[in-house]
């Protein structure tokens, strides 16, 4: 080989790996922010235990930013997992390692897994467990996840597998995989795939809020557009942040005007409807309600925390063509159901046989200061 073949050689050389330094550190320099509370809960084998530890009841991490629950069907336990509202600048998402942050199979995946194993050593002390056992257990929700988000794509599954294999293969050395490796951590993943074993099968049985995933991919760009206009003011060059769509109020699926505060001793017929949040799918029964928070949550409503139980929840039930209620518990984010005791008890003049009396339900959280709210979910009997 003479000379000019030579360097050209080592030119082209030098040329991919820079590439790939400027990948793998971009890839380890993402950062995401999350304006929506997203939620999954996940069933399977083995699914709700860490190690040998089944997750407690519930957890929610110091930071406020990852709540983790058990849930249960008639066969076996499964967990809730719910990612609260935090900012990019936090830096606890940084998408997809290695795999290009631009799916949003990988961009869902990631979101657990990075909250997962940002706060392991937090969780192994809460739980009394490994910090290896945490680690093997996120890798579990992150398969889960990319599988069920993958739907019928081919490449999606092949991706799920990979990230599976190169976080396990990396979990022992974290840290040092995470931000030098990179790329070379799925190659060598390839090479021990035999010994990897094989991944839970646990299923996605519900999901919320995955719009927000969605929004973060682009505020990630807006991000980022913060970073190049400083350095444009030193030749670097400047991004275009695309436009972000603002979030809405939600439409009532009963007249707010047509409720009647006439129980539970507190009046909420002056709240405004705050931009952002939303309760869906509430189903009444003789005992309780439950509901789900499909945006937002009580912090939008002036709660401190996912677990501050500040919040009034409001019922109202038609009886002969009028709806009456009024408030009958307090409520959180993190708790989704009530039960009827204080309405059976008559607490603050409710009728203690409104809820078989009436042909249909309608559900509103308040503000304590009654100055904000929810949508009005409703339900037939």
């Amino acid at each position: 080989m003479d000379t000019a073949v030579a360097i050209a050689t080592a030119k082209k050389v030098a040329k991919v790996a820079n590439k790939a330094i400027k990948y793998i550190k971009a890839d380890n320099d993402a950062a995401y922010g999350l304006d929506e509370e997203v939620s999954v809960v996940l069933m399977g084998d083995g699914v709700a235990y860490v190690g040998t530890t089944l997750v407690p009841r519930e957890y929610t991490t110091k930071d406020g930013a990852l709540t983790i629950a058990q849930t249960a069907d008639a066969i076996d336990w499964g967990v809730r997992l719910v990612a609260h509202p935090f900012p990019v600048e936090s830096r606890l998402w940084n998408g997809p390692d290695v795999i290009a942050n631009n799916q949003y199979r990988s961009m869902l995946a990631s979101l657990f897994h990075d909250l997962i194993w940002g706060h392991a050593d937090e969780l192994a002390r809460a739980w009394g467990v490994s910090r290896r056992d945490v680690l093997t257990w996120g890798n579990g929700v992150l398969y889960a996840l990319w599988m069920y988000a993958s739907a019928d794509s081919v490449r999606g599954r092949i991706e799920a597998r990979l990230a599976w294999m190169a976080c396990e293969f990396s979990k022992s050395w974290y840290h040092t995989v995470k931000k030098w490796l990179g790329l070379h951590s799925i190659l060598f993943a390839l090479l021990i795939a035999a010994g990897c074993g094989t991944p839970p099968d646990w299923q996605v049985v519900e999901i919320t809020g995955t719009n927000a995933v969605l929004r973060a991919m682009g505020r990630q760009v807006e991000y980022k557009q913060d970073i190049s206009s400083s350095e444009a003011e030193t030749g670097g060059e400047t991004n275009t942040s695309p436009t972000i769509a603002e979030s809405s109020t939600v439409a009532d699926a009963v007249d707010f005007s047509a409720l009647n505060w006439c129980w539970g001793g507190f009046n909420g017929k002056d709240a405004k409807p705050v931009d952002g949040v939303e309760i869906t799918a509430l189903k009444v029964t003789a005992s309780g309600l439950s509901y789900k928070w499909t945006r937002g949550g009580c912090e939008k409503l002036g709660a401190s925390s996912p677990t501050d139980a500040s919040c009034i929840a409001c019922l109202f039930v038609r009886i002969g063509g009028k709806w009456q209620g009024g408030k009958f518990d307090w409520v959180s984010t993190s708790r989704t159901t009530r039960d009827f005791k204080n309405v059976r008890d008559g607490y603050n003049g409710w009728r203690a046989d409104a809820i078989e009396a009436a042909d249909a339900y309608a559900f509103v959280i308040v503000s304590k200061d009654g100055r904000k709210r929810t949508n009005v979910a409703a339900s037939g009997k």
